[in-house]
């Protein structure tokens, strides 16, 4: 066994620190020298301390018997162990200062071994290659670069001083760090910037930078995108108008145009009157790839090329000859019609068949619309009646009502269509005279109690276009005329004028509404001037209508127009009468010539009269002309003279009048040319 140890022990292997003791202590219990235990203590403390202290398994060791007794010729003896016993396991030498044993082994002073010094770095307590160095009974551990702690046991964090660089993450190591660098940088550290633009990621021309952590293509126009990979649609926001199809280009786009429209965009309208298509001065109107033509009127077509034919169908009516003009004809009447479309009878007599009886027929008033001539009918025997020529066609007699029955009635005035009718019933019987008002196929006297004279004989001489107001004149003797106004169906009254010495204030007109009424006065005194006068019944009283010279005197007011703005009438210039018409806003007379003027049209510009001589006159404006020049050769008029012209329509275009035929008298209506 010892041979066997011994070759283990020569050889390093198989043998623990329990091993070496149990080798010494069987030398000594076999009596060999003391020298030979020490020698092997020292070879034991030897392998202690090598770097690879931890011994092999060991068996469990026999308690070892008790030490012999030193001999007396040593000093001391060495202590030896209670046993012998190996170590369980892997157990290794512990750095105790002795091998102590137990009294019964320890050796003696005879056996001479001095006390065994203790080292602190007999248990390697430095680990990770640190070197163990003793400070007394210290271990001081000598680390590596990579190591640190009182055993070396803690490894240095290389990554502490943040060594990675833009953005990089450290990854520590032994004695060492790995840096994994952020996109777009390299080398240990990452302190290299890699070039994102080395490999042209920017297409179709574009331009690459280099970012923190990527790269930036600026595009040319035309493309975007991160690569500058897209061609940008430049159709997007609808460039293209009017309906025209978009073509994306390369930053650009172009435009198909529909029909009537250019431009880059389409904008356009293309102007299709440029040419100017319409004819005959007509309006072009621009459409989309079309023009319409506005033509003048007389004119058709699509470029009103054509002259309308206005005599087809032929307007000229009672055989009248059409000749076309542009948007007109002419009618050449025959010699009974006039008219545009020779329409009108150009004169129309009172028929003289209304009895079987000679009668007269005497015009008296015309209707403002002049389709009803009123007259005074005539019968020898038989009572004088009211008779109305009604629109060129028929003629009949008036009933008036059985209160005025067995009366002589004459009709002086009548409204804007014929359907009322004023005048005075005379009385042979008492000599009375009496006003009355005729509508439809009611008559009744005028309420005339609450005026001056009221028992006095009196008539109506006109009524307005609407029928509400009668205007009349009384007689109570001696001379003496008054004037009243009648207003729907309150009492007449007296109409009030300026001054207060007239014998004789005549009431002759009344305008459309009955707002304004005109006539004339006479003064006691043959050398009086006398008034002709104005009177709008909203007004105190009627004022004088001007005069041009002194040497105007007696003036009359005997007719005024629809709207009450003209008055016409007569004065006496030096004894000779003139007609005179009042107009303007200051009622400036004009002197129309000899005679004297008894109705004009609404707006003032027609007037009716007489000469001296009883010649029917027309003034056109200011162009006195005859009736019977105006009216040319008629077969209605062979034999007739012109004697009477009373009043004109108010358009200015019918007149009525009285003619002479055959030695008597017949009312007539004549259409103006």
């Amino acid at each position: 066994m010892w041979n066997r140890r011994r070759q283990r022990l020569a050889s390093g292997k198989g043998l623990s620190k329990d091993s070496v003791v149990i080798m010494v202590r069987a030398e000594a219990q076999g009596h060999r020298y003391l020298t030979v235990g020490v020698a092997l203590v020292v070879l034991a403390l030897a392998y202690a301390c090598s770097p690879s202290h931890v011994f092999d398994t060991g068996e469990a060791g026999a308690g070892g018997a008790a030490g012999d007794s030193g001999e007396t010729t040593g000093t001391s003896g060495a202590a030896g162990s209670s046993s012998a016993g190996g170590h369980a396991g892997d157990s290794t030498i512990g750095g105790s200062t002795t091998m102590a044993g137990k009294t019964g082994l320890g050796g003696s002073q005879e056996d001479g071994g001095a006390p065994a010094v203790s080292d602190p770095c007999a248990t390697d307590p430095c680990i990770n290659g640190g070197v163990c160095s003793a400070d007394g009974d210290k271990a001081v551990c000598a680390c590596g670069a990579a190591y640190t702690g009182e055993h070396c046991e803690k490894n240095v964090d290389d990554c502490a001083s943040s060594p990675c660089q833009n953005g990089g993450t450290c990854i520590d190591g032994t004695a060492t760090f790995t840096c994994t660098c952020a996109t777009g940088f390299s080398g240990d550290h990452c302190e290299r910037a890699v070039s994102k633009c080395q490999d042209k990621p920017c297409l179709n021309g574009g331009t690459c930078a280099d970012q923190a952590s990527s790269y930036k293509c600026t595009c040319p126009t035309g493309y975007s995108g991160t690569n500058c990979e897209i061609n940008v649609d430049d159709c997007a926001a609808s460039p293209c108008k009017n309906g025209a199809a978009c073509t994306d280009g390369l930053n650009t786009f172009t435009c198909q145009c529909k029909s009537g429209y250019t431009g880059a965009t389409c904008q356009t309208n293309i102007d299709d009157c440029a040419a100017s298509p319409c004819q005959n001065g007509s309006t072009c109107v621009d459409g989309v790839n079309a023009y319409t033509c506005q033509c003048k009127a007389g004119y058709t077509g699509t470029t009103c090329q054509t002259n309308i034919n206005d005599c087809s169908p032929n307007p000229c009516q009672n055989s009248g000859t059409c000749s076309d003009g542009v948007n007109a004809h002419t009618c050449t009447c025959t010699s009974r019609y006039t008219g545009p479309n020779c329409e009108y009878l150009e004169v129309k007599l009172a028929p003289d068949n209304l009895s079987a009886t000679a009668y007269t027929t005497t015009a008296t008033a015309l209707s403002n619309d002049g389709k009803v001539l009123l007259f005074r009918y005539s019968e020898a025997g038989a009572n004088i009646k009211v008779g109305r020529l009604v629109d060129f066609e028929s003629a009949n007699l008036v009933n008036l009502s059985s209160t005025l029955s067995g009366y002589d009635a004459t009709g002086y005035g009548i409204d804007n269509d014929g359907g009322t009718i004023v005048g005075s019933a005379d009385s042979s019987a008492d000599n009375s005279y009496n006003a009355f008002k005729h509508v439809g196929t009611t008559s009744s006297i005028l309420d005339v109690s609450q005026l001056q004279y009221s028992t006095a004989p009196h008539q109506a001489k006109d009524v307005s276009a609407d029928g509400a107001t009668a205007v009349g004149i009384f007689a109570p003797g001696s001379g003496i005329i008054t004037a009243f106004y009648c207003k729907g169906a309150q009492a007449c009254k007296d109409v009030p004028v300026e001054g207060t010495s007239w014998l004789q204030n005549w009431a002759n007109s009344v305008n459309g509404d009955g707002s304004v009424i005109v006539g004339y006065t006479y003064g006691y005194s043959p050398t009086e001037t006398g008034m002709a006068w104005r009177w709008v019944t909203s007004t105190a009283k009627g004022t004088a209508l001007p005069l041009s010279a002194g040497t105007w005197t007696l003036p009359r007011a005997n007719a005024v127009s629809r709207d009450g703005l003209v008055v016409v009438g007569e004065v006496q210039i030096n004894g000779v009468s003139h007609a005179v018409r009042w107009s303007g806003a200051s009622f400036t007379p004009t002197d129309l010539g000899t005679g004297r003027a008894t109705g004009t049209s609404a707006d003032g510009s027609v007037t009716v009269g007489l000469d001296n001589s009883s010649v029917p006159l027309v003034w056109l404006g200011t162009t006195r002309q005859t009736l019977a020049s105006l009216l040319g050769a008629n077969p209605d008029l062979t034999g007739t003279t012109l004697t009477d012209l009373v009043a004109v329509s108010d358009n200015g275009k019918v007149v009525g009048g009285t003619a002479t035929v055959g030695g008597g008298a017949h009312a007539f209506m004549a259409h103006l040319p």
